[in-house]
């Protein structure tokens, strides 16, 4: 996510103008935020209804299984939230350098 590792088909937002290409990163950042807290409280809501449950095939805590999930994808909200803020305060798209081989 820091360094804008999503399918974001750059080769496609290379050919647009700045102007719009700023306001779409605003929409793919904003995006990201809404999924990754989305799978961060599915996740958690899902350890919470589960706190006694272990898994079926190697008998371990749920909340052991499911934790890494609702942290990773908190972690992640909370960097493309970053990413959308600086992208929103610097008022210009990031440079796209695309090379095709």
């Amino acid at each position: 996510t820091a360094v804008g590792g999503q399918i974001r088909m750059e080769e496609i937002q290379a050919q647009i103008p700045a102007t719009p290409r700023w306001l779409l990163q605003l929409v793919i950042e904003l995006s990201g935020v809404a999924v990754f807290g989305f799978l961060a409280a599915a996740a958690v809501i899902t350890i919470a209804n589960n706190l006694t449950n272990q898994t079926a095939t190697l008998e371990m805590p749920f909340w052991l299984f499911m934790g890494p999930l609702a942290l990773g994808a908190l972690l992640l909200s909370i960097e493309t939230l970053v990413t959308l803020v600086r992208t929103f305060a610097r008022h210009r798209p990031d440079e796209k350098h695309t090379t095709l081989t």
